[in-house]
């Protein structure tokens, strides 16, 4: 679990109080993608981040471009109240990890005021796409050719590096996974509903549209049925709480919860954007500027405004803050939202669906959208696996 609060209702609380490999999540206006979430409801950490910070520090040399304005997640995020005391004795600046905010105390707007924050909430999914029929046996011969089927796992291409972060010069195909980091209030409220009535958010597509641009945004999301795949022992849903399923994207599913590969790790990209020295690259002149790929520049900072406090965390203290020992349970990750049924515990069985959670007031409504292109559904090698009413339709396992 993450060190930050997390959670949909953290996420509802905190409203009101560089992977190479992964790319953030954006919509253009007025278009639509279908994705699957590989973080569940109750996961979502969510920080406190200062949007359009204008830059305090010169172009590197070896930088061919420089930003004007950067993001920046502020020192100052709260750590949860929830934390053992045993951990906050390791942190001298608890509730937060740092102990000032260059932003927050010596940044200021054109007016004088002071650079604004605002909650954002963090999680993870994967660009799908569709499965259109080819006239194969497998894909449900010529009286298909055309329909959509179902969706798959969207490829990309990335560049190869070293063990130094160099480009080889070659490419690998990896999945299309995205870091979304967006506002509760128009996005991840809408997938709260979901979870509401659904128990999870991993066992089905979902279907995101955007409308609007700027602060004018607002995003519909509608939920896909079920997809169901051929199992061992038979028909199985496409359910990433299914550590079968969950692996591919190495994900571990685990007793104490899921464990994420590094570069899928929310925890080091919110710190990377806390830390010294993404601080001293772009915003903070007490801290002198990192070489790329390498450690400090040995060239004098510039004059400094003030001092930089002696009173940063030790290795220690901030090994101790990796790890994940503020958690939010899935027991309570919807109290207080109609929910009255526990979310499930463990992972459930494969073959079996998971039972939708009784909600007595109705969760918030999906929001309109245009009709969403729901697939045909064809069996695989239907002479071993006939469909008829009351059973589920079986696909191949698209991946």
């Amino acid at each position: 679990m993450s060190k930050f609060r997390s959670g949909a209702e953290e996420a509802a609380k905190s409203q009101m109080a560089s992977f190479n490999r992964v790319d953030f999540f954006s919509v253009e206006p007025d278009k639509s993608v279908v994705v699957r979430f590989l973080m569940d409801y109750d996961e979502w950490p969510s920080v406190e981040v200062h949007t359009m910070v204008p830059v305090q520090k010169e172009k590197p040399a070896e930088r061919r471009s420089w930003p004007k304005t950067v993001p920046a997640i502020c020192r100052r995020t709260k750590l949860p109240d929830s934390t053992p005391l045993d951990v906050q004795a390791t942190m001298p600046f608890f509730p937060y990890l740092y102990p000032d905010c260059y932003v927050c105390d010596h940044i200021r707007k054109a007016d004088g005021k002071p650079i604004s924050r605002t909650s954002r909430s963090f999680t993870l999914l994967v660009i799908r796409e569709e499965v259109r029929g080819d006239g194969s046996a497998e894909l449900g011969g010529e009286a298909n050719k055309g329909k959509l089927l179902g969706y798959k796992d969207k490829m990309k291409e990335v560049a190869v590096v070293d063990s130094a972060g160099k480009p080889t010069g070659d490419v690998e195909k990896v999945r299309d996974i995205r870091i979304v980091q967006q506002a509760y209030s128009n996005f991840f409220i809408h997938l709260e509903g979901m979870a509401g009535v659904h128990g999870t958010l991993l066992d089905r597509d979902y279907f995101i549209k955007r409308k609007g641009e700027s602060t004018d945004t607002e995003y519909q999301v509608v939920h896909l049925d079920q997809q169901h795949v051929n199992g061992a022992n038979g028909p199985v849903i496409f359910d990433l709480r299914n550590p079968e399923f969950a692996k591919r994207y190495g994900i571990e599913v685990t007793a104490q919860g899921r464990v994420y590969p590094k570069e899928l790790d929310l925890d080091e990209h919110i710190e990377r954007q806390m830390a010294d020295r993404y601080y001293g690259l772009y915003l903070d002149p007490r801290i002198p500027q990192p070489v790329e790929g390498g450690g400090d520049n040995a060239a004098t900072p510039a004059a400094a405004p003030v001092a930089k406090p002696d009173t940063e965390a030790t290795s220690d203290q901030m090994a101790a803050l990796r790890d994940r020992v503020v958690g939010y349970s899935k027991t309570n990750a919807l109290e207080g939202n109609g929910a009255t049924t526990e979310a499930p515990q463990s992972v459930p069985e494969p073959v079996a669906a998971q039972a939708p959670v009784q909600v007595p007031t109705a969760p918030p409504a999906a929001p309109a959208a245009p009709s969403v292109p729901q697939p045909v559904m064809v069996p695989a090698g239907a002479e071993d696996l006939p469909v008829s009413p009351g059973q589920p339709v079986v696909t191949p396992d698209f991946g």
